[in-house]
Formats: structure tokens, sequence, C-alpha cells
């Protein structure tokens, strides 16, 4: 695709193969500063030796013969698809990387997805103005956190019981799952920009679920919540997918008995760590995670966005 943006060379962003972008990355890479160029050579190294580009979509966007952008993305699952990098010459303005988001998009609705995103550091960059003017929001601001295994051994809850086989019963988790999201505060935005039946189809394809690994919460005779983790082939982490409580469940301290719950099971799987990502802004959750000692190793901000090709922002020829 050539386009003409008012420079007085025009721009082509092309697709191109896993060994092609990481020349055309590292020949980018040689003329930015640190930390982006650390960036771009670790991730030219992965696509030069990852050999896959089935899920993987390489762009590249040159001037002539030169390379001024190099952007990856990959389609997941449950429809949805990531933005890993997109990176531009220090010559290059906002468009080119408007130009480069646009075209990943284009990208991942012709593989099916229906949903995009991208994680991000903090602090600001361009990448998060590109992100705006195509269409993407930010979802907020979120917290990995991480529990070293084995922890404490905690007493069995005499309130709340797990009641596992959750994932064979896929319409009524998915009722309990969208009872949970009532006056939720855990990323509220989501919940409008993607089904529950695909961000279940995500959890079961980003991993394994482990024995016993996705629960209904009982109160009684009462389903109140749920619990879905995540294990990973060849990992010793498992993943806290989600946890989520009915409103009239939330306040009497079973959201923390989930956390224990799930540590324990971790454990008794084999894994040496669990970790979580949680809202900033659901201070509960982050509370009851800093009672339980998790540690925060990482905090970003995500964006996200339905994919809708007909309804993207014009880009200006000049």
């Amino acid at each position: 695709m050539t386009i003409s943006d008012g420079s007085p060379l025009p721009l082509a962003v092309k697709s191109t193969s896993p060994s092609c972008w990481a020349d055309a990355a590292c020949e980018l890479a040689d003329q930015l500063e640190q930390p982006y160029r650390s960036q771009l050579q670790t991730a030219a190294k992965t696509a030069r030796f990852s050999g896959k580009s089935e899920t993987f979509h390489y762009l590249q966007a040159q001037r002539e013969s030169r390379t001024v952008g190099v952007a990856c993305g990959q389609d997941l699952p449950g429809r949805m698809s990531q933005i890993r990098n997109v990176i531009l010459a220090q010559t290059e303005t906002d468009q080119t990387g408007q130009h480069l988001i646009n075209a990943l998009d284009e990208a991942f609705e012709k593989q099916g997805a229906v949903f995009s995103m991208m994680v991000l550091e903090e602090f600001p960059t361009s990448v998060h103005q590109w992100l705006e003017i195509s269409g993407y929001d930010s979802l907020g601001h979120v917290e990995t956190r991480c529990q070293p295994l084995p922890t404490a051994n905690w007493p069995a809850s005499v309130e709340i019981e797990f009641v596992s086989g959750a994932e064979n019963k896929r319409a009524e988790l998915i009722s309990v799952i969208e009872a949970t999201y009532q006056q939720s505060l855990d990323c509220p935005k989501l919940q409008k920009l993607r089904s529950t039946d695909d961000l279940l189809n995500g959890y079961r394809g980003q991993g394994l679920i482990p024995t016993d690994g996705w629960s209904f919460v009982h109160h009684g005779n009462t389903i109140v919540g749920c619990l879905l983790m995540t294990a990973f082939s060849g990992e010793n982490y498992w993943e806290l997918s989600y946890l989520g409580l009915i409103p009239e469940a939330r306040g009497q301290g079973w959201g923390a008995q989930i956390v224990q719950q799930a540590c324990s099971q971790a454990t008794k799987g084999g894994a040496d760590l669990l970790i979580a990502t949680v809202d900033r802004a659901n201070q509960p959750a982050l509370a009851i995670y800093e009672q339980l000692g998790f540690m925060t190793v990482e905090r970003n901000t995500i964006y996200a966005k339905r994919i809708k090709i007909s309804t993207k922002p014009e880009i200006p020829d000049s």
C-alpha cells in the first residue's frame, strides 16, 4: 500500500516475512536511541528465530528503500488480536504510526478478529497518541501482581464452597460472569468491547485449564461467583485469569478466600508462582492482594477497540 501523506517521498506500508521484518527492524534500530533500540533489537531476534508467521503480522513502512517504521501484531484465541509493537524513525510523524496501526487492524479483521488491544507501559509515549487517533480507548491502568508459592496454609472457608467443572457448563458460567460484571471496578469498559463467550474462548485458548481450575463459588445453595485459573505447558506459573463475585456477595471477605483458594490450587498443581492482573481503580481487590502478600511486578495501560474498518477515522492525504 503506497500512501501520499504530504512528504516528498511517498510512504509504502507492506506485509513481510519474519526474517525480512527482523532485517528491517535492525535497520531501524540503528537510527534510534535507547530504550527503543534495545526493544527493537530484542523483537528482531524473536522474529528471526521464531520461524512462525501463522498467527503473526509483520509490517514494514518504507520511503523509497529506507525503513522508517515497523509494526507487529498477533492473532489470539477468542477472536482477539494484540499489537506487539509500533516503532518509527525519529523523522516520521504521527500519521505514519496511525497508518501502521490501521494496517494491522485490517490484517486482524481479515483473520476474523473483532477485538484488538495493546499493552503499554504507563508513562506517556507517542504510541498512546497513535492508538487514540486510530480509535483505541484506554481501558484503564492495571497492575500485574505475583505470589511465590507455596504460601501459608490458610484455614479452609466454612462460608463458601468451590465446585469445579465450570468449564463444562458454559451457559451457566456466562450467566454468572455477567452477573459479577454488575458494578464491577475491574476494567468495566472491557465488558462493552468483548463478549463473554469470546472472553472464555480466549482463556481456554491461551493455556490449559488445570484440574479443578474453573470453579463456581457457592454460598449455601446459591452461586455467588466464580474462579478461573490458567496453567501453561512447560511453565512454572499459573495465572488467576478471572475472579468475580455478584454485588450481593461483596464486602464479606470472600474475595480474599477465593484468592487463597487460587494459591492453594496452584500449589497443589505444582506451580511455583501465581500471577494476577488487576485494575488499579479496583481498590478492594488491590487491598486483598496486598493483604495476602502479592508483589507488584508491572504497571501498564491497556488500550483496546472493537475492530470496525468502516468506522476508522479518515487520514488526510496531505
